[in-house]
């Protein structure tokens, strides 16, 4: 048989040419290295999303925690939580005080002054009711509380504190604590005034401005008035310290000693009608009286004596005039006319008294033969 051609198709891959080494084994090995990049990529990205969520998750942990710590509602419950525990120096730290007249009640002393109060530090059960911005610095929190046994509730200001930043963009804020007037009732020439024993600048002041909360109002003794303090709740209203003229009690025993001096003072020598003193006619002379109540008397001697103690009883009345003190009360007598018959009567007095040189001295006028006594016992 003739030969015949015969051509074979080959594929494509046939057609190259013929490698000069030998093929390597395992060619699903070869390519396995690119899987290995691509698997690679995907871990790794992985790996970089996770840690961007933790960063972000510990960045918004961050925020939440410092956006807890300063904020005005924080500055507000941490001022009072300061205040309960009776810690000054947190007190200061979370407010400002605003100031009233005089400085001197609104320095870190004052504070420290009103806490020894422990009214003050009676705070409780408090709760921010409402927060309402104002501008970007400023807001108002209104917050419920217990105060001294008294429920309360106030709107503060807080104004953000551009002087402490944290974390570079948490500002500290700051609660405004008003300062209140305390209206005072003083007496005539009061003794020094003090407000949680700081005096205050003027002698004798009609109001005096101190920081919220409650304080000790006080008068010290001076020659008329012993100390006297009065406990002012300062916190939701405008107090009132009212104090009585009443004078003290070394003053009063000072002034009836001044008053039974001048009762005593008398000579008889040159003066008619000393106490306890009797008083002759001449011979051959007659004395007559028309005695209250008695009707018309005649004797050769006479005496007369007090009943009882004219002090007791006596009003004192602090006067305007520097070193003044009035005085009144009423005083029993009787009158002994020749010995034997004795005519009772009473009446009153009235002096000035006025302090010298550490006492009272009395000038007085009495009257003690108004009226006929028969009480029986001489006293009014």
């Amino acid at each position: 048989m003739g030969s015949a051609e015969v051509q074979l198709l080959k594929s494509p891959d046939e057609t190259l040419p013929a490698p000069e080494y030998p093929a390597a084994v395992g060619p699903a090995l070869a390519s396995s290295p690119k899987r290995r990049g691509r698997h690679h990529w995907l871990l790794t990205a992985i790996g970089v999303l996770v840690a961007i969520l933790a960063v972000d998750g510990a960045g918004i942990t961050a925020n939440a925690i410092f956006s807890s710590i300063y904020n005005p509602e924080r500055a507000v419950t941490d001022y009072f939580a300061a205040q309960a525990k009776g810690s000054v120096t947190g007190m200061i730290a979370n407010a400002t005080f605003l100031q009233g007249s005089d400085p001197a009640f609104f320095s870190s002393s004052a504070v420290t002054a009103m806490m020894a109060l422990p009214q003050n530090r009676d705070v409780k059960d408090v709760h921010i009711v409402s927060t309402q911005p104002i501008d970007y610095s400023t807001q108002t929190v209104d917050v419920s509380m217990t105060w001294a046994g008294t429920s309360r509730r106030q709107a503060y200001k807080v104004r953000r504190d551009n002087s402490r930043v944290h974390a570079l963009i948490y500002h500290s804020w700051r609660v405004e604590i008003p300062f209140v007037t305390i209206q005072l009732a003083l007496p005539n020439q009061a003794g020094p005034m003090a407000v949680d024993d700081i005096n205050t600048a003027s002698p004798d002041p009609d109001t005096v401005q101190v920081i919220q909360g409650y304080h000790e109002v006080t008068i010290s003794a001076n020659f008329v008035y012993d100390t006297s303090s009065r406990l002012i709740d300062g916190v939701g209203y405008p107090g009132l310290a009212a104090f009585a003229s009443t004078v003290g009690s070394n003053a009063a025993y000072l002034a009836a000693k001044a008053v039974t001096s001048a009762f005593n003072s008398c000579d008889p020598a040159s003066e008619d009608g000393c106490l306890n003193h009797t008083y002759l006619a001449k011979a051959g002379y007659y004395w007559t009286w028309d005695l209250p109540g008695y009707g018309h008397i005649t004797g050769t001697s006479y005496s007369s004596a007090l009943v009882g103690d004219p002090t007791s009883g006596m009003i004192l009345t602090v006067s305007s005039q520097p070193g003044v003190v009035g005085a009144l009360g009423s005083c029993a007598m009787t009158m002994t006319i020749d010995g034997n018959r004795t005519y009772r009567f009473r009446g009153g007095w009235s002096a000035k008294l006025t302090w010298t040189s550490g006492k009272f001295v009395a000038d007085m006028t009495y009257s003690c033969f108004t009226s006929r006594d028969d009480s029986g016992t001489g006293s009014v």
